[in-house]
């Protein structure tokens, strides 16, 4: 039961911490994509230029409002050309890399003097680190759930030791070996049960000791009146 309530808490906190640490890596992305956009639209209002270079997993596009520009503006990433009809705002779309393999990544799209401008990231990096998370957070529910089962085993081994004992006296004491004593090492709740015990079966032998005095002195009243 334990266990299964172990495994039941752990899933709903990978569960919970996924979402949230998915959530993180999005804000850090969007505010990223903010700053860079902001980065090439300084850029194309000096320069006027094209030229632009991605930045380890960055890439940028931009669509003059005086030119009919669609494609690739910088190396390693082709943007589909449908990309300039979607919505101002961030959106998970698959661009191309210069093999044709797509990828998934990370697109802030705003429109701004009439000229669309287009930053985004992949998201290969922060799927890695999610991969990264979940895989110790396995082996980490692993690790513990056999640390959990090996130290339960050894309780109710222990336990199941400690009510063997208190049985096997209860026995004895049942007999008629009232000077039977359970002795448990210890403060848990069989201790203080153990405890009960024999202070009932030292009333008892009391009273059975009490119980043999009043009738030898009875036998011998009856002897010598």
């Amino acid at each position: 039961i334990l266990i299964a309530i172990y495994s039941i808490v752990f899933v709903f906190c990978w569960l919970i911490s996924n979402f949230f640490i998915e959530k993180k890596l999005i804000d850090n992305i969007d505010r990223d994509l903010s700053y860079d956009l902001e980065g090439i639209n300084l850029l194309w209002q000096s320069q006027k230029s094209l030229a632009l270079r991605p930045s380890q997993d960055s890439y940028y596009m931009i669509v003059p409002s005086s030119e009919n520009y669609e494609g690739r503006i910088a190396e390693g990433a082709i943007f589909p050309g449908n990309l300039i009809y979607y919505d101002q705002g961030f959106h998970n779309v698959n661009l191309i890399t210069e093999n044709g393999d797509l990828f998934e990544a990370r697109a802030l799209i705003k429109t701004i003097n009439n000229n669309i401008y287009i930053a985004a990231r992949s998201l290969n990096t922060q799927s890695q680190i999610k991969s990264t998370i979940n895989e110790i957070f396995f082996f980490s529910a692993i690790f513990s759930l056999i640390v959990i089962t090996l130290v339960i085993s050894i309780v109710a081994r222990n336990t199941q030791v400690r009510i063997s004992k208190i049985e096997n006296s209860l026995n004895y004491i049942k007999s008629g070996r009232l000077k039977t004593r359970i002795r448990l090492d210890g403060d848990d709740d069989l201790v203080k049960v153990s405890n009960s015990i024999n202070q009932t079966t030292q009333q008892l032998e009391n009273l059975m000791g009490q119980f043999k005095n009043q009738s030898a002195n009875i036998a011998h009243d009856l002897k010598t009146p």
